[in-house]
């Protein structure tokens, strides 16, 4: 959260609009009516311990709209100050201004903490010009001295001003703080969900890729005779659970592990394969011997001088590419793999030819799922689509967008 203290005029507008009313923060319903029931006690004391005489009638009058001044100061702040503005009228028939004084104290300690600048300029304005002209103008009773009562009266109110003001400003910053709270929470609740979806993809492309392998290889080779085969087969499924048990054993390590391994990301710190070359190589070879035809395997050299976001997007493109190849094209299909690096974008196409329709068209699984919101994460473009008799997985992904700082894969080596 920022230090930077909020300045004390500050109040938001958005605040006053949802309220409709000239109060800067909501105010609890049970401080509301307290304060109006608080005023009905009084009230109902002070009438009660009041003769009801013709000569009373105008300071019965002056309690009540005193009284009803102060309870409804925190329900309507107009109201109130009519309110007030009349009960201060009322001192020049019964010459009695302490009430009213009252009234006009609370009211200026609500509106410098809740109301805004030119309503306590108003109420200011107001008691002013009531003290001015009560005290020259009207015989005030109760009153030992006019001065007194002048500088006395001038004290309360700029002491509810300065109360308030101290007030308005808590108000304001506990306002701002469950903002900044609000805001902090979200992006929590963003970063988990986040990390969530990485762990899923993370996931996703360790298990699914290696088992896709291992699963394909025994139904291809289940019924061969041939020792030799078998041996080399058993070759290739012990590799792939090794890598699959070696890179979860790396996930595994990163959700264990409290402290952070260095400014590495996520995807980073579990990636165990160092060259995507290597990767191309093992996918051709792979599919090679479930019965598929690579056509093309060309991976420019330059791309082990990309970033490391751009170079495991294109890793887990590939593989995601090649397990789906597995897993729904038909045997022997033609594939090809072309990963090139231009100036200032890495374009991957992975094709096969003669799909499965039918699978195809079933609802898209999470791996293609997964390479789209990798792809969108380094601001690239993906598609996935049916062209013809091929089915062709297609990514565009800008060099500039991951590390700008990064030099281009066309300057030259130092």
């Amino acid at each position: 959260m920022s230090s930077r203290i909020p300045k004390m005029d500050w109040i938001p507008k958005k605040t006053w609009k949802r309220q409709g009313s000239d109060y800067s923060s909501l105010i609890p319903w049970w401080l509301r009516l307290g304060l109006l029931l608080a005023a009905l006690v009084g009230l109902a004391s002070d009438v009660t311990s009041t003769p009801w005489t013709p000569a009373n009638l105008w300071i019965i009058i002056q309690f009540i709209l005193s009284y009803a001044a102060i309870g409804l100061c925190l329900i309507s702040i107009q109201a109130s100050l009519i309110l007030c503005a009349v009960a201060m009228g009322t001192t020049f028939a019964t010459h009695l201004p302490f009430f009213p004084m009252i009234a006009a104290t609370v009211i200026m300690l609500v509106v410098c903490t809740l109301s805004r600048h030119h309503v306590m300029v108003i109420h200011w304005g107001l008691s002013l010009a009531w003290l001015i002209l009560t005290t020259w103008l009207v015989e005030l009773r109760g009153v030992g001295s006019t001065i007194a009562f002048w500088w006395g009266s001038i004290s309360v109110l700029c002491g509810a001003s300065l109360i308030g003001l101290a007030l308005r400003y808590l108000v304001v910053r506990t306002v701002k703080m469950r903002r900044q709270l609000v805001a902090v929470r979200a992006r929590q609740e963003e970063v988990r969900r986040e990390e969530r979806q990485h762990l899923a993809r993370e996931l996703h492309d360790v298990v699914a890729h290696h088992i896709t392998v291992i699963t394909m290889n025994v139904m291809a080779h289940r019924k061969s005779r041939d020792p030799d085969l078998l041996q080399d087969v058993l070759g290739i499924i012990d590799d792939s659970a090794r890598e699959a048990l070696s890179e979860l054993r790396a996930l595994l390590d990163v959700l264990r592990t409290a402290e952070t391994k260095g400014p590495k990301n996520f995807a980073e710190q579990i990636n165990t394969i160092p060259l995507i070359s290597e990767q191309v190589n093992r996918h051709m070879e792979s599919l090679k011997r479930l019965g598929f035809t690579v056509t093309s395997a060309d991976t420019d050299p330059r791309v082990e001088s990309l970033p490391f976001s751009l170079r495991n997007t294109c890793a887990r493109l590939i593989q995601e590419s090649v397990t789906n190849i597995a897993k729904h094209a038909q045997k022997g299909a033609a594939c090809s793999i072309t990963l090139a690096v231009k100036r200032t974008e890495v374009q991957v196409r992975i094709t096969n030819s003669h799909p499965k329709i039918t699978t195809r068209q079933r609802p898209g699984g999470y791996g293609l799922t997964s390479l789209h919101e990798r792809v969108i994460a380094v601001k690239g473009s993906y598609s996935s689509e049916l062209r013809g008799d091929q089915w062709v997985v297609e990514a565009h992904i800008p060099i500039h967008s991951s590390d700008p700082s990064h030099p281009t894969p066309h300057s030259p080596p130092r």
